[in-house]
């Protein structure tokens, strides 16, 4: 009578003692999960609104095309189940999802709205006057880039989801408090009445080892288990140290494989994945969690991995490919390595980025080319004055002068290409020491305009320099920037037709001095222009004009020298304006 009194006594206590924490820890998990799922809920329409204006942005949706970004919002609407809704800085909504176009175009003032306006992310949670239901707006501000409020973005999703999640998880607590509950009254009764200590202190043990704590070691509770409470900690004792040093080994792995700079991919015989490095979710532009277990062929969609797999696969071989990527256009050597083991048959896949040893080769074979070329001209030209001199040329004086002179000019030819050959050289391998001073811009002008005097009477050409006097003197080589100026001036004159107009002008700013030279020539088509500055690139070879090519790209790279840079914009047959940007510390 006695024991079972204090049997009772104890499961009772047992019994009160769980069901008060769990009271205490189910209400505080009900609050807890309550207000964070509320947060969450907020925090992904907040998302979505950063999403969609980002989204918008890019794709230049705003204010350019309303249909699109109608178009845009509804399908968004449709994806997230809830409402979109766009206004202007003035709070005049542009398109809402849920409303036709007819009802758009009115101002709204509601909360979240009226703060989004002030630069801040609204949030309400209210009735509203469209449906009759609880809704959760999110509104966020999109700013310019001199933080101004240009559009206002408002997500909006109906909030009875969030009751009947918590209904949901109520229910699941309850439910969950009960089996536990339940639960505790029967150990409880086990634990009264003492049965089977040593049993119990092992499944504790057991128990802890399972969940991760490979410290754990059980006491002897009596002298019947002495063997056996040494065998568990032995037991114990080895797992630890073989989790250890397997876990050793996967870290180094691990970290093996993280810092190679080639992606590393192992599939299976059905190229499923298994392992890859972070190397290889760069290369492919996939997630390392998202990858394990699929198909490879289906995540990267590239026909030729998974053609060298398959090869690789079939043949039992070592398998080479080339992989070029648009992503970037990157180029990699691929190598496809089967593997064999015990375990599983699958396959080893390395990619080495080659980019740059392509590129390399490349340029090489142009610039040889190039060069060949561009010496071929000159070279026939003079061997074909050479021949006709041979030939009797030599007998007519006035006929022998001219073909001399224009070997001459081929000559000079050569000989600039050579000098520009080895100007650019010296500036790629960084050897040309500027000689810094300050430079009064519009001298230098001056002295160009005298040098291109002939040449602009020539083509009846007007050079127009804006008065720079006012302007503080540029920090430069004075000889290298006027290199610079007089291969655009000097372009400029060339491809202006008769009787036009070349401008230059210069603004100096706070942070930068820019420099412009514009013309009102043939110009050039957009497709040149991002090829402009490559060495010996010319624009239209079809007109037969004389260069080596090579001056803009020698004036981009003394201009970079300097910490600035070289741009150019171009209409055909309405001119071209080469921008020259130096830092402002090159204007003092």
């Amino acid at each position: 009578m006695i024991y079972m009194s204090l049997q009772l006594r104890i499961a009772l206590a047992y019994i009160a003692l769980i069901f008060v924490t769990m009271a205490v820890v189910s209400m505080y998990l009900i609050g807890f999960i309550r207000d964070s799922y509320q947060d969450s809920f907020e925090n992904n329409l907040q998302n979505e609104a950063g999403l969609f204006i980002e989204v918008v942005s890019d794709k230049g949706l705003l204010y350019e095309d309303s249909e699109k970004l109608r178009d845009f919002a509804e399908r968004v609407g449709t994806i997230v189940e809830g409402r979109v809704t766009v206004t202007d800085s003035s709070g005049h909504v542009l398109i809402d999802n849920w409303l036709d176009d007819s009802k758009e175009s009115f101002e709204l003032q509601t909360q979240e709205i009226t703060t989004a306006l002030s630069k801040s992310i609204g949030i309400t949670n209210r009735v509203s006057n469209l449906t009759g239901e609880q809704m959760v707006y999110v509104a966020v501000p999109v700013l310019d880039q001199e933080d101004r409020v240009l559009a206002v973005v408002r997500m909006g999703a109906i909030a009875d989801v969030i009751q009947i999640n918590m209904s949901r998880i109520l229910l699941t607590v309850f439910s969950s408090a009960i089996v536990v509950l339940v639960l505790s009254v029967v150990i409880a009764v086990v634990l009264a009445r003492r049965i089977t200590l040593a049993l119990e202190s092992i499944t504790e043990g057991a128990q802890a080892m399972a969940a991760g704590d490979l410290d754990y070691r059980i006491d002897v509770v009596s002298q019947d288990t002495i063997r056996l409470t040494a065998a568990f900690n032995r037991m114990g004792s080895n797992m630890k140290s073989l989790i250890s040093e397997l876990s050793s080994e996967q870290e180094k792995l691990n970290v093996v494989l993280d810092t190679l700079a080639d992606g590393v991919v192992l599939v299976d015989g059905t190229q499923r994945v298994l392992l890859l490095n972070s190397a290889a979710s760069q290369i492919l532009q996939i997630g390392e969690g998202d990858a394990l277990g699929i198909s490879l062929g289906k995540i990267t969609r590239e026909y030729e991995i998974e053609r060298v797999i398959a090869v690789c696969l079939s043949s039992k071989d070592v398998q080479y490919a080339e992989l070029f990527l648009e992503a970037g256009y990157q180029n990699f050597s691929v190598v496809a390595t089967p593997m064999y083991l015990e375990s599983y048959v699958g396959c080893l896949i390395t990619m080495h980025n080659v980019t740059e040893l392509v590129r390399v080769e490349t340029t090489r074979r142009e610039f040889v080319s190039n060069v060949s070329h561009e010496l071929r001209t000159p070279l026939t030209a003079v061997r074909m004055i050479a021949e006709t001199l041979k030939d009797g040329g030599m007998e007519d004086q006035e006929v022998a002068g001219d073909y001399v002179e224009r070997i001459i000019r081929q000559v000079d030819n050569m000989t600039q290409l050579a000098a520009d050959l080895l100007a650019l050289s010296l500036l790629d391998r960084g050897e040309t020491n500027l000689n810094w001073e300050k430079v009064p811009l519009g001298d230098v002008l001056t002295e160009l305009q005298h040098d291109f005097a002939a040449q602009l009477r020539k083509k009846d050409t007007a050079l127009q320099i804006a008065d720079l006097s006012a302007m503080e003197p540029v920090l430069c080589d004075r000889n290298q920037m006027k290199q610079v100026l007089s291969n655009l001036i000097g372009n400029a004159i060339k491809f202006t037709d008769v009787e036009g107009m070349i401008k230059i002008d210069a603004v100096q700013g706070s942070q930068s001095v820019t420099i412009k030279i514009a013309d009102n020539g043939i110009g050039m088509k957009r497709e040149d222009i991002p090829h402009i500055f490559e060495r010996f690139y010319k624009a239209d070879r079809s007109r037969g004009y004389e260069g080596t090519g090579l001056g803009l790209a020698i004036a981009r790279h003394i201009v970079q020298s300097h910490g600035g840079s070289l741009s150019v914009e171009s209409q055909l047959d309405e001119g071209s304006e080469f921008r020259i940007i130096l830092p402002q510390s090159s204007a003092h």
